[in-house]
């Protein structure tokens, strides 16, 4: 078990906290009630940013094959891999960080910690292969674990900090 959680205190002139939004994905909190059959509505955002004077910091929640707020692709894990991966790059695309007030360039495959979920062991090579050819610098811990859902076989959670 490990329990990891990072506590701030924005103030007006040194430090600000802006969730994130994907633009092709559903907020979690907004889900239709059958979306996730009977279970409790979860209560994230997809991402949070920090700004201080110096940095601006994402910390990039479990992100997934998720579209609207259903599943894609639900038996390939190289489908799935690629599509959450492209979640990622639209959560931190600069048009939707435009969209939150944030003038900032990331490109999503300089994130350089990465904390990958695999459903079944048999497909970390895959998995390994598709984020090492995309995140090329990271340093990315791969974890079998069970996902939010039960078709969902790849969730993958980031962080990284871009200097102003």
């Amino acid at each position: 078990f490990v329990l990891e959680f990072i506590a701030l205190k924005p103030t007006a002139d040194s430090l600000a906290v802006i969730p994130l939004s994907n633009p092709f994905q559903t907020d979690a909190y907004a889900y239709a009630r059958d979306v996730l059959m009977g279970a409790s509505m979860p209560k994230f955002e997809r991402a949070k940013c920090v700004l201080s004077p110096d940095s601006v910091q994402f910390y990039i929640s479990g992100t997934a094959a998720i579209r609207g707020q259903r599943e894609v692709d639900n038996s390939d894990i190289e489908s799935q891999t690629l599509v959450t991966i492209e979640n990622i790059k639209n959560l931190l695309s600069r048009e939707n960080l435009s969209r939150r007030g944030i003038e900032i360039s990331i490109d999503a495959s300089d994130m350089p910690f990465l904390r990958v979920y695999v459903k079944r062991a048999e497909d970390i090579t895959k998995v390994r292969a598709i984020c090492e050819n995309y995140f090329k610098n990271a340093n990315i811990l791969y974890l079998v674990a069970d996902i939010c859902r039960g078709h969902l076989l790849v969730e993958i959670e980031g962080y990284a900090n871009v200097k102003r």
